[in-house]
């Protein structure tokens, strides 16, 4: 028999130990849904009873663009992925599996008791009729390409073929469906990855875009110092100002890549001397140092009051900064300061989870996988 096993998840940003989920820390307070990322899975295994001799045959995962009000959404789009595969297996010429020898009974699992009635016909589907009707469609065309497969092999007509594979659909407990699930937060964790690249990418580019364009008329820099000497300038990059945009405002991005991200920009800003992303900075900083018990727990008081201190010091030298740089004059004593606290908020951010993976190798890979795409930045 096979057995399609599927899951969904729908989850605020993952963050590391310490850290926690508070989605109105940046921003405006975020209310349809949009900050929680989501993710199906499926996997398709063979038995000879259900339950012994089980052998893994096919793993599938992918992110769910975050739609508002999923419910049982990413449920079903697990159930639709392992669907799929078999419809694509049974049709193909080039399978390197005979799924029909294997096949003599499909059963369907899931941890979804809503989704697994509904196809059962136990309830209505109503939201999710579309994706109801689209499910039973595939698990329809399953029995009639099994019906052909049947036919051809035991010279009976199509009509007496049809109906002879059975699909049974049973809801098994979460902790049942362990591998589905590890495979949703692993998709999960790999989407907030690609979120962190694409903001160091934006980063980088404003470098070479800073680099590539670093000629400035001195005439202009008088204009500038006579007409703007109480004014932040606009950003020096589009990529600088992108970057910071997607820091403040992207409520996918979980809080400990945040701030470490914030650190990276603050580094380049001071370096390029952007005194407008210094300026957003420093208020940006100055935020999070007023929220910080919302959104970081620390059992000690003390490290709580010493990170707060060292954020409203980042705001303070970025403000600094951004208003005698702006006058085009050198401040080095605060420069080295402003990037020597910056570094140390780095480092609070992607070193202070060493306590919790002290012994990597004893860890589940799945709860490892969580903490990988913090590394992505350091």
């Amino acid at each position: 028999m096979i057995i399609l096993q599927f899951d969904g998840s729908l989850r605020p940003p993952r963050d590391q130990t310490g850290f926690t989920y508070s989605p109105k820390i940046i921003g405006g307070s975020i209310l349809d849904g949009s900050d929680k990322l989501a993710s199906c899975s499926a996997s398709i295994i063979s038995s000879h009873d259900g339950n012994d001799n089980e052998k893994l045959i096919a793993l599938c995962g992918r992110y769910i663009p975050n739609e508002i009000s999923m419910t049982s959404a990413d449920k079903y789009d697990g159930l639709l992925l392992g669907l799929d595969w078999l419809v694509n297996e049974l049709s193909s010429d080039q399978s390197t599996i005979n799924i029909y020898e294997l096949m003599e009974k499909l059963i369907i699992r899931g941890d979804c008791k809503a989704v697994i009635d509904q196809i059962n016909t136990k309830s209505i589907p109503r939201k999710m009729e579309s994706k109801y009707n689209l499910a039973v469609e595939k698990i329809n065309s399953i029995k009639e390409l099994y019906s052909i497969y049947y036919q051809r092999n035991n010279d009976v007509s199509l009509s007496d073929a049809s109906g002879v594979l059975s699909v049974c659909l049973e809801h098994v407990p979460r902790e049942n469906n362990t591998l589905c699930d590890a495979i949703c937060k692993i998709v999960i964790n790999h989407k907030q990855s690609e979120i962190v690249a694409s903001i160091l990418n934006l980063i980088e580019l404003g470098e070479e875009d800073y680099s590539k364009n670093n000629v400035e008329d001195s005439t202009n820099k008088k204009h500038i110092k006579k007409k703007r000497k109480k004014h932040i300038m606009p950003s020096k990059s589009e990529y600088f100002q992108q970057a910071f945009d997607n820091i403040y405002n992207n409520p996918q991005l979980c809080h400990s890549s945040r701030l470490a991200l914030s650190c990276k920009l603050a580094k380049v800003s001071i370096q390029y001397k952007d005194t407008a992303i210094l300026d957003g900075l420093s208020n940006f900083f100055m935020n999070m140092s007023r929220r910080l018990n919302k959104f970081y727990y620390a059992e000690d008081n003390y490290d709580n009051d010493m990170i707060r201190d060292t954020l409203r010091r980042a705001s303070i030298l970025c403000k600094k900064l951004s208003i005698h740089l702006n006058d085009n004059t050198q401040l080095e004593e605060d420069s080295k300061a402003c990037n020597d606290v910056v570094d140390s908020i780095f480092q609070f951010c992607v070193g202070s989870k060493s306590s919790d993976i002290s012994d990597e190798k004893d860890m589940d890979p799945a709860i490892l996988n969580a903490y990988t795409y913090i590394y992505l930045i350091s």
